[in-house]
């Protein structure tokens, strides 16, 4: 139920947000622009902001399995994402594996 008011949210908010990456080397804005797979980190906070900038893409989120981050998980799905799950604690390397294997085979 959180997913979805998210969701709703993100559409209506989505309606004016603008983007703006800032680099600091015209390497790394050269990398951005090439839109090559890559590992994006980012801190929680901004997680809904990233979600709704990658949504509908070949992009696939890496979360915890546990069930605090069931509204995000949840959230990524429904904005087209595909959702790997996984921890340090349990299960992690399966899921860096995963998440490797989909950057080779072209997505993000």
């Amino acid at each position: 139920m959180i997913a979805f008011f998210l969701y709703i949210y993100l559409v209506v908010a989505g309606m004016t947000l603008r983007f703006r990456v800032f680099s600091e080397t015209a390497a790394s804005q050269q990398f951005l622009n090439e839109r090559r797979p890559a590992v994006l980190a980012y801190w929680f906070e901004h997680a809904l902001l990233i979600l709704f900038k990658f949504r509908h893409s070949p992009a696939s989120a890496l979360t915890t399995p546990q069930e605090k981050s069931d509204a995000i998980t949840n959230l990524a799905t429904r904005l087209g994402l595909e959702v790997i799950k996984g921890a340090l604690e349990s299960g992690g390397r399966h899921a860096l594996l995963t998440l490797m294997d989909r950057i080779r085979a072209g997505r993000q």
